[in-house]
């Protein structure tokens, strides 16, 4: 059974939940292609938001890489202690990709 990656909190169509379901899986296979291009470095939301040349919300980065960091999607990355200051000046967490948790690119 594949994980829920869009939470359906507005009550979308099953059509609708299954084409969120394919932007959310491309959200979350970007962020980790960003982690995994340099897995030594790690990243807060806001700098992946950067990466993507903020083609999606900054919610939807959150949300996709706290996805990725639960037991449902494998534990792909991992929130560490270390913050950096983020867009309005706060301290966010930096995220990096779990040892083990690189995937073979052929």
């Amino acid at each position: 059974m594949k994980p829920n990656l869009f939470y359906n909190t507005i009550n979308l169509t099953s059509k609708d939940i299954e084409r969120a379901e394919a932007d959310c899986r491309s959200q979350e296979e970007l962020i980790l292609s960003i982690f995994e291009a340099d897995p030594s470095k790690g990243y807060t939301p806001y700098e992946i938001w950067l990466r993507t040349d903020q083609r999606y919300p900054a919610t939807s980065i959150r949300r996709a890489m706290t996805n990725l960091s639960g037991s449902k999607h494998g534990y792909k990355l991992e929130m560490t202690n270390e913050m950096r200051k983020g867009q309005y000046g706060k301290p966010n967490h930096v995220w990096t990709i779990r040892k083990g948790q690189l995937r073979i690119k052929l």
